[in-house]
């Protein structure tokens, strides 16, 4: 009779744990907040390398500005560039970039992703 009254107890007791809410939320909170952290800190990684890419192709900038012997060229280097998404870009504009002369710039867009950047060209070598 002993060992029924303690197996009812047993099942009493394992009944009361089972009602109760674990107790997960505090550590389960933790972990999901690290790994947005995480996931925060993976973008923001990606896209500053992305940036970085970006500033680092020919002509990104003035002091990176392809050299350039003919107007036609302009055309040649926008049809060779393609977008990071792998579209082609196309000329939405055209004109001097600071001093006149020295720098063209060429305002480009991605056929694909719409995405806007500018293309700068070193005009010193061209003959009029």
């Amino acid at each position: 009779m002993a060992s029924c009254d303690a197996m009812r107890a047993a099942a009493r007791s394992g009944l009361e744990e089972v009602g109760r809410a674990p107790q997960y939320g505090s550590r389960m909170g933790s972990l999901l907040g690290l790994a947005a952290l995480i996931a925060a800190v993976a973008v923001g990684l990606r896209m500053l390398q992305q940036r970085a890419a970006d500033r680092a192709r020919p002509g990104a900038t003035p002091a990176t500005a392809i050299p350039i012997a003919d107007y036609s060229d302009i055309d040649i280097a926008v049809r060779i560039t393609a977008c990071r998404c792998g579209g082609r870009f196309v000329v939405r504009g055209e004109g001097p970039a600071g001093v006149p002369g020295a720098l063209r710039v060429a305002h480009l867009e991605c056929r694909k992703c719409e995405r806007e950047q500018r293309m700068y060209f070193d005009m010193s070598t061209v003959r009029h």
